[in-house]
């Protein structure tokens, strides 16, 4: 029964779609389709910006637009950019004179998704339909280094040279600060921290079980125990994954949620650390020169149970600022290691410029 709504669903849907696009023959949307976690993410928000400065007929849809509103727009629109799975989009096959771009909302590879990330505990021929319906309709990928293309296209099974290392539109916002201090001290204003304090960004990513999301929170409490015994004044930043919301009541004094600020960017321009997962703000963090700790201890558990990585912790950090239990992670902020090599080797293509070659690449032959 599912299975037959979710048919109709798609059909219904391609017959509106149809209708409107070939109602009008001239198409000149170039159409941002934002999500309800694309606000945390930035990048459809910065492109968007930028073609809107730089062009005509640009359109930004949110996840609160009325429907047929939207299949409308998407069918009026030469260009069509998501940063994430869009539930509409998936069940529509756009026509193919129209540009279906994937920014992804994430920076570098890290953990399994797309056509790599199939359910094992499903039927595989289902999974295939399922992930190709979502993933599988983009005519371009945006991703933030040349280096990834082949993991790129295995993962949105899409050839290789629809793969785009343009980089990642929201790291445009990193070259553009100009005082590190100043944005320091504008969050500590704003949270009430004191200069002298020393400030520990923890981003943990989700968990899946019975096909729900969830967060460990005795993750967190091992976390603050071992930046306590490193400082006696410390303050954790604590960012949820978007699709995550924490009660409060799990926080202690030392602890801020700061999961629904949406400059991110200042954030990590703040913090003196960062400790994730299997988090791909690292790639991001990588930017500031600044020590990351991948604390990992469920690494076997989450491989098993929830994805698949392209890296293990270590190729991405290396050894030393790997944990998988409390004393390795108390030893690792105690002695902390900054990588050089992340930035480089999985977002060399965020060079301040992404948001202009996008635009440049786009408006050779569809602006």
């Amino acid at each position: 029964m599912r299975k037959f709504f979710l048919q109709l669903n798609i059909f219904i849907l391609n017959i509106l779609y149809y209708i409107f696009y070939f109602s009008c023959s001239r198409k000149v949307y170039t159409c941002f389709i934002e999500n309800e976690t694309s606000v945390y993410y930035k990048n459809v928000e910065i492109l968007y910006k930028y073609f809107k400065e730089h062009s005509s007929f640009v359109v930004k849809i949110n996840y609160k637009s009325n429907l047929l509103y939207k299949i409308w727009i998407i069918s009026q629109s030469r260009i069509v950019f998501v940063d994430q799975a869009d539930s509409i989009l998936s069940k529509i096959s756009l026509h193919k004179k129209t540009d279906f771009v994937q920014l992804w909302h994430a920076g570098g590879a890290y953990k399994a998704f797309g056509f790599d990330a199939y359910r094992e505990d499903r039927d595989a021929k289902s999974e295939f339909s399922r992930i190709k319906r979502i993933h599988g309709k983009y005519t371009h990928v945006v991703i933030s280094d040349n280096s990834l293309k082949n993991i790129m296209s295995k993962a949105y099974n899409i050839q290789e040279d629809k793969i785009l290392a343009l980089g990642l539109a929201r790291s445009d916002l990193m070259y553009k600060i100009n005082n590190l201090g100043e944005i320091k001290n504008k969050i500590l204003n704003f949270y009430n921290i004191k200069d002298d304090v020393f400030i520990v960004m923890y981003c943990p990513t989700f968990r899946t079980e019975n096909e729900k999301r969830y967060s460990d929170i005795n993750f967190l409490e091992v976390v603050e125990k071992a930046v306590s015994l490193c400082y006696n004044k410390y303050c954790i930043l604590y960012r949820n994954h978007p699709s995550i919301q924490l009660s409060k009541k799990y926080f202690s004094s030392n602890v801020i949620d700061v999961s629904n600020r949406m400059d991110i960017v200042e954030l990590m321009a703040s913090a003196d650390m960062l400790i994730t997962d299997y988090s791909s703000i690292l790639f991001d963090f990588a930017y500031f020169s600044k020590p990351i700790v991948l604390f990992v201890p469920d690494l076997k558990e989450y491989v098993s149970n929830n994805r698949k990585l392209y890296f293990q912790p270590e190729d991405l950090v290396g050894k030393q600022m790997v944990a998988r239990n409390f004393d390795e992670l108390h030893q690792c902020i105690l002695n902390p290691i900054v990588s050089d090599k992340i930035w480089h080797n999985f977002m060399s293509a965020c060079d301040g410029q992404v948001c202009k070659k996008i635009y440049h690449f786009f408006s050779k032959s569809r602006l």
